[in-house]
C-alpha cells in the first residue's frame, strides 16, 4: 500500500499489484493527504485527482455514501475530501467532522488555530463590541439552485452549491436595538431566496 500511495503523490495511478484487496474501487477516492502528515500535495496534483473523480463520478458518490455522516441533500464537490471525521469543505458542518485546509505548502492541517481562524474570532469579537447580538459566527446560509445558479460558483461536476457557511455575517437592524457586548449567534442557519440582499459577510 506504501507504494500505491507513492505512486498517488505523484500523480500517477496506481497498478492493481501496488493495491491491496481492501482498496477502493478508484485509486482517486484515496484522499491525496491525511491530516497530520508532512507530505505536501501541490495544487495541480490535487485538481488532477479532481478529474479523475469526475471520470468515476457514480462510484466516487457511493462511496460517499457509506459515511455515517453522508447528507442526501448536500451537494458534494469532487475538488474536496469527505472522510470519517474530517472534510476539506468549508460548507460541509457535520456533528464530529472537523474541517481541514492545505497550507501555502500543500501539507494538510486542521484549520482550528490557524492564521485565518484567528483572524475570524478577532473579528467577531470587534463586531460584538459595536453589534452585538446582531452578529452570527460561521453560520449557515441556504439558497435554492435559481440563486445559487446565479452566483456561479457550482461544484466541480457543475451543481449549485446550495449551502455555504460563512466565517462571519451581520443582520439586519432588529425591532429593537442590540445590546452591545452580547456574544454571537453560533450555527445559527439561513434562508436566502434572493428577494433580498443576503446578510452582511
Amino acid at each position: 500500500m506504501l507504494k500505491a500511495q507513492a505512486l498517488i503523490h505523484e500523480g500517477r495511478e496506481p497498478s492493481a499489484a501496488a493495491t491491496t484487496r481492501n482498496a477502493p474501487q478508484h485509486w482517486s477516492l484515496v484522499p491525496s493527504a491525511l491530516p497530520g502528515a508532512q507530505t505536501a500535495v501541490p495544487y495541480p496534483a490535487r485538481a488532477w485527482r479532481t478529474q479523475a473523480r469526475l471520470q468515476v463520478l457514480r462510484t466516487w458518490r457511493e462511496h460517499l455514501q457509506r459515511l455515517s455522516h453522508h447528507d442526501p441533500e448536500f451537494h458534494y464537490d469532487p475538488r474536496h475530501e469527505y472522510e470519517v471525521d474530517w472534510t476539506t469543505d468549508a460548507d460541509y458542518r457535520e456533528d464530529d467532522v472537523h474541517l481541514c485546509q492545505y497550507g501555502d505548502e500543500g501539507v494538510l492541517v486542521r484549520s482550528h488555530g490557524s492564521f485565518h481562524s484567528r483572524l475570524v474570532h478577532l473579528m467577531v469579537r470587534t463586531f460584538c463590541l459595536a453589534l452585538g447580538h446582531r452578529v452570527c459566527f460561521a453560520p449557515d446560509l441556504h439558497c435554492p439552485d435559481g440563486v445559487s445558479e446565479a452566483l456561479e460558483q457550482p461544484t466541480a461536476s457543475g451543481e449549485p452549491r446550495t449551502r455555504r457557511t460563512l466565517d462571519v455575517a451581520v443582520m439586519p437592524e432588529p425591532g429593537a436595538s442590540a445590546k452591545r457586548g452580547s456574544a454571537p449567534l453560533r450555527n445559527a442557519s439561513f434562508a436566502w431566496t434572493g428577494e433580498t440582499p443576503p446578510p452582511n459577510s
